[in-house]
């Protein structure tokens, strides 16, 4: 398990008491969902998105062990562009660096896709503050693109942790997109997590 404590405290201090929507995307066995969720106030929404089945389940055995299964949910599927399946490449010997892109994996496994606008809550739903951390493995561009420049001003995170790492297999400018939604880069963590923040004062909460 790689260590990321910066980029994990980081967003915890977003979420600390308050009630929070918060989407973990590739969200592994939890070293970030489950730090969030302990720290997240009453009545947050923690949705954790990981399409590895064994990585799923150790991520349902790791909250049920701490006691936080009623406060995340585990959604088996990957994000993408629009609705379909897809192949999910497994590397062997790091099931966390498993990938939708074309890479050399030995074993594959279909998955479901799912757009990420698909799981927002419904506008009446509010939250103090909505969070998204995202590590898919030089597909996020396919899922963060799509989402910022469908979704309305006002339901737009304010915060989103990006891995970085492999921003050599992204397809669309992310980074512009991010500074065109009014986000500003606050943080470089480990593993190249780079943290945006959405400057206030140009949109209202409506959650």
């Amino acid at each position: 398990m790689r260590c990321e404590a910066a980029s994990i405290g980081r967003l915890t201090l977003l979420v600390a008491g308050k009630r929070a929507l918060i989407f973990d995307i590739g969200a592994n066995c939890g070293a970030f969902a489950l730090p969030l969720a302990t720290a997240a106030g009453i009545d947050s929404r923690i949705v954790a998105f990981e399409p590895h089945p064994i990585m799923a389940e150790r991520l349902r055995s790791n909250l049920e062990l701490n006691g936080l299964t009623n406060r995340v949910e585990v959604v088996e599927v990957a994000l993408g562009e629009t609705a379909g399946d897809a192949v999910l490449h497994l590397v062997e010997g790091n099931l966390g660096q498993s990938s939708l892109r074309d890479i050399d994996a030995k074993c594959v496994v279909n998955v479901a896709v799912r757009p990420l606008a698909h799981y927002l809550p419904v506008p009446s739903q509010r939250y103090e503050t909505f969070i998204i951390k995202i590590d898919v493995e030089g597909f996020e561009d396919r899922i963060l693109v799509p989402f910022l420049t469908t979704i309305p001003k006002g339901r737009m995170p304010d915060a989103i942790l990006v891995e970085t790492h492999n921003d050599n297999s992204w397809r669309a400018d992310l980074r512009s997109t991010l500074v065109q939604g009014g986000y500003v880069p606050l943080f470089e963590g480990e593993e190249q997590n780079t943290l945006f923040v959405r400057l206030p004062g140009d949109h209202k909460r409506r959650r």
